[in-house]
């Protein structure tokens, strides 16, 4: 994963950290399931930042991500599901992850009401 300086991460890998959800309450939680991650925010304020940047990329790029609600142990038990250490390339990969599956649930659900 590509790095800026300051613990930015740069291009595609940024579009896909946008529209994150997560409530404040839960980012303490969230900051120790990632603990190994050099890169991940330190305060809610440098998240809300993260996340902003991430959204301006992914505007700039023409992605319109739906969000994904991030539960710090749904998140943590995920990671430990497929062999994923918590941090900031675990939470892009979640978010993938939740949208593929949203949009194969919205898929067959729209299947079926052909078939019905």
């Amino acid at each position: 994963m590509a790095v800026q300086p300051g613990g930015h991460y740069a291009g595609y890998v940024m579009q896909h950290l946008a529209e994150l959800i997560l409530a404040p309450m839960d980012f303490r939680e969230l900051r120790q399931w990632c603990r190994e991650d050099e890169t991940f925010p330190v305060t809610w304020p440098a998240w809300e930042a993260l996340m902003r940047e991430a959204r301006a990329e992914a505007l700039a790029a023409g992605l319109m991500l739906p969000g994904v609600v991030v539960e710090p142990e749904v998140f943590g038990a995920w990671c430990n599901e497929v062999g994923i250490v918590p941090g900031l390339d675990a939470l892009r990969a979640y978010g993938l992850v939740m949208r593929h599956r949203r949009a194969e649930t919205a898929r067959r659900t729209a299947a079926d009401l052909r078939v019905a």
